[in-house]
């Protein structure tokens, strides 16, 4: 990208009349350069081209439906560009069940309440776009869930900074302070504040730094988003508790079965970022989490 210049951002979904479009306007508002297009032709008259010319002037391309992915690498040239996935579906047959009243809306409603409120939602996490500035990733997830042996595979293949946060919990002894038995929300609070320095310093220089923790209060995982505003990707981490107590027992220090359940159940009480199934192969389990990262 041209030093001191605005990011330049593609957007593309599938005929670029509908999704890209509304998307790119969205980025504009916000003072990026962008344009829109489409890779898959489906309908006649309703179809707006992607051009290589289009993909050579981007520094970033941001695609709405992962299923399109392999359609544009397949037919244009892009080493060099930075490749955002994300999936937003526009199609009423394709939402999640709960949301089922909307499929009664007509055409531009649920464009309205769903379409494009989702795309709002998918694309904020990677905001701001900056060329040359890194990212973090915090994996989170019960006790015996892996979370530290996929966070250093991540900083090994990634060239990362590891931060654990039992560790700095530990060096200060911040257990101390509970709340409903758990570690309260305060001393969590107090982690973000002593990561934040080191870790905006990292980020600002373009390295990628890696988090792992239970992060089983959400007011830890938002208040550490609010103070590190960069891109960033949580991973939640899913196996079954009999698993995680079976992982848990190898330690050399295990914490237990009791303990093992009541972490289960406090970090499984709500759903954060994306859920990665991490009782297949780890390698697996990896790749499956490099997928959803920047190329």
């Amino acid at each position: 990208m041209r030093s001191n210049s605005t990011p330049r951002i593609l957007c593309i979904c599938a005929v670029g009349t509908n999704r890209s479009k509304y998307l790119a306007g969205y980025l504009k508002r916000k003072g990026y350069s962008t344009r829109f297009g489409g890779v898959d032709y489906r309908e006649e008259g309703k179809y707006n081209p992607l051009t290589q010319s289009d993909v050579n002037w981007a520094d970033f391309i941001v695609i709405v439906r992962k299923r399109l992915e392999k359609i544009f690498k397949k037919k244009y040239k892009y080493t060099g560009k930075k490749i955002i996935i994300l999936d937003v579906t526009d199609s009423r047959n394709r939402i999640p069940k709960e949301f089922y009243n909307l499929t009664k809306l007509n055409y531009k409603e649920f464009q309205q309440e769903w379409t494009y409120p989702e795309l709002r939602k998918a694309i904020r996490p990677y905001l701001p776009l900056k060329e040359n500035q890194g990212y973090y990733i915090i994996i989170r997830g019960p006790l015996g869930s892996g979370k530290t042996t996929v966070a250093k595979k991540l900083v090994k293949l990634l060239k990362g900074k590891h931060i654990a946060v039992d560790e700095i919990i530990d060096r200060h002894k911040l257990w101390r302070n509970k709340e409903e038995g758990y570690i309260s929300q305060k001393s969590f609070f107090k982690v973000n504040k002593i990561v934040e320095p080191k870790s905006r310093e990292l980020l600002e220089k373009g390295k990628t730094v890696i988090f792992d923790g239970n992060f089983y209060w959400k007011s830890q995982i938002e208040d550490l988003v609010h103070r590190l505003n960069y891109q960033h990707y949580v991973f939640t981490l899913k196996a079954p508790l009999r698993i995680c107590i079976k992982r848990d027992s190898k330690r050399n220090k295990p914490h237990g079965k009791d303990a093992a359940l009541v972490v289960y159940n406090k970090t499984t009480s709500f759903g954060y970022g994306i859920n990665i199934d991490i009782t297949q192969p780890l390698n697996k389990a990896i790749k499956e989490i490099l997928s959803h990262l920047p190329k």
